[in-house]
């Protein structure tokens, strides 16, 4: 997979004016996506908030596998982290009510000396932040009961830091969405591109589309099949992907004298190189988005076909393939799903 990056000018200039609020805040709330919580904590984050208190709140929660919410809740909390499960897309008075309980829990008032010695309480100051499109400001603008700040399903909205004050205690500064730049891991990377924290545009498409499959695959065995409905391989679909394979492997390299391999002939080339290399056929005339997984390609041919995803000539078009996919993905259609999970947990689990 080609190496994913992005890291706008904007957020440069946004870890100033993070830093700044730093010194006017109490504490710090900061937001991760619950489907992938350690891909979605930017390191840059540990090294700016320091000492200062901190409240990780699992925003999405509603879209993430709710055994999974319950294992990261008490991962975290095994190693001393104060943790809440929240989802401000939905049921948002309830989720209002659970954030200002955990914020007075942990938090409370600060105490401050008067002109004449006597002790007062002012509003408590939070510095919410996270990664872009993980919900800060659809938080802000719950505890609110109204939209002041500006939201969209994308990342990038917010530009600049701005303090909000509520009526219950608090004042909260909201600031925009933070990568970092030199993204290393690059399945997180892909993961975040998934969850819409990255733009989509900065990943081919067959790429992304190769690892939302494959690794909804691994994750969530035949969710995928039996979502869509997808047919039991026969004769037409392997037929295709033999075409496929054929195509791939032979182009339309000549052999021998001026005549490119056709019929039966680009058939056996096709089945030599799916009985030598079970698993994985390398390409000869391309560089595919990764080695040629068999069985990955016979499932996103399926799909292609299955949702009318097509280009002409009936090859699958990946570009509305990975939109639909995404769409279902992001908007919880496909159900419940994580992409992470802690330690010593599971990795592959059937659909619940």
């Amino acid at each position: 997979m080609a190496k994913i990056n992005w890291f706008p000018g904007h957020m440069n200039k946004a870890a100033g004016q993070i830093k700044s609020a730093l010194n006017q805040a109490d504490f710090v709330v900061e937001l991760r996506d619950a489907r992938a919580p350690q891909a979605s904590a930017n390191p840059l984050l540990d090294e700016l908030i320091a000492e200062k208190p901190r409240l990780i709140v699992l925003n999405k929660a509603d879209l993430a596998d709710p055994e999974q919410n319950q294992a990261w809740q008490r991962y975290f909390t095994g190693n001393g982290s104060k943790v809440i499960c929240l989802s401000f897309a939905r049921k948002q008075q309830q989720n209002k009510q659970k954030l200002l309980e955990a914020l007075q829990k942990n938090f409370g008032g600060q105490k401050k000396k008067g002109p004449k010695g006597a002790e007062w309480c002012r509003a408590s100051r939070g510095l919410v932040i996270g990664i872009p499109n993980v919900g800060k400001s659809t938080l802000i603008n719950s505890l609110l009961g109204r939209q002041k700040l500006q939201t969209e399903d994308r990342a990038g909205v917010t530009r600049q830091v701005s303090l909000i004050r509520l009526n219950e205690g608090y004042s909260l500064f909201d600031s925009p969405g933070m990568l970092w730049p030199n993204l290393e891991d690059q399945d997180s990377a892909a993961r975040l591109t998934l969850m819409g924290s990255l733009k989509d545009q900065v990943v081919e498409e067959e790429q992304l589309l190769c690892y939302l499959v494959r690794e909804l695959e691994l994750l969530y065995p035949k969710l995928i099949e039996s979502h869509y409905a997808l047919p039991q391989p026969g004769c037409t679909e392997l037929r295709r992907l033999l075409e496929t394979i054929a195509s791939e492997v032979c182009g339309e390299y000549p052999v021998g004298e001026g005549y490119s391999l056709q019929g039966e002939e680009r058939d056996v080339v096709a089945l030599d190189a799916l009985s030598s290399m079970p698993y994985h056929v390398e390409l000869c005339n391309a560089e595919p988005a990764e080695p040629y997984n068999v069985e990955l390609y016979r499932v996103i041919d399926s799909l292609g076909h299955r949702l009318q995803c097509l280009a002409k000539g009936g090859k699958v078009d990946y570009r509305r393939l990975l939109s639909r996919l995404l769409r279902d993905f992001q908007q919880g259609r496909l159900g419940r799903l994580s992409l992470e999970h802690p330690l010593g947990q599971p990795h592959n689990h059937s659909q619940k």
